[in-house]
């Protein structure tokens, strides 16, 4: 049987406070080994609030590399689909 590993995440919300080393390594220094962070689908802040970007997610990403530690991105695209399905109604049809 395989072992279990667990691993504990620290979500990340407020791009603007979250988005440096600083963060990182306090979240580091806690015992967490991953940073989870939501992914805004359209790219555009207005209809999702509290997201990253897709540029800012690469960032955080990329400082969370440095300091050893994962990232988990979740979007919203179910939480958010009527917006997104104005913006881009493609996918939508594939549902």
């Amino acid at each position: 049987m395989k072992k279990r590993e667990i691993r504990r995440c620290a979500r990340l919300l407020i791009t603007d406070v979250s988005t440096n080393m600083t963060t990182i390594q306090q979240v580091k220094a806690k015992g967490v080994s991953d940073v989870g962070i939501n992914i805004s689908a359209s790219d555009t802040k207005e209809l999702t609030g509290q997201s990253y970007t897709i540029a800012e997610g690469k960032m955080l990403a990329d400082m969370a590399l440095e300091a050893g530690l994962s990232v988990a991105a979740m979007t919203n695209y179910m939480t958010l689909q009527e917006p997104l399905i104005e913006l881009n109604p493609y996918p939508a049809k594939r549902l």
